[in-house]
């Protein structure tokens, strides 16, 4: 588990990121913050800077398809 920042609207919320592929992730958030529909996904220590798309959600988990 990777710490990682979602972006959008010009602001970031912190998350953890789960599991990585080429095409997408797993991410896991704090409370029930209004995550949109398209954000940015940023992991500094994989230097991970990636557009997404929500595919599925779960609880504090997010599944997204990098755009």
């Amino acid at each position: 588990m990777k710490p990682g920042t979602i972006g959008f609207d010009g602001s970031g919320v912190d998350c953890l990121v789960c599991n990585v592929s080429q095409s997408g992730a797993a991410i896991e958030i704090k409370g029930n913050i209004g995550i949109p529909e398209c954000f940015n996904l940023m992991v500094e220590s994989e230097r991970i800077n990636k557009n997404c798309r929500v595919v599925w959600r779960k609880y504090q988990r997010l599944g997204v398809m990098f755009t």
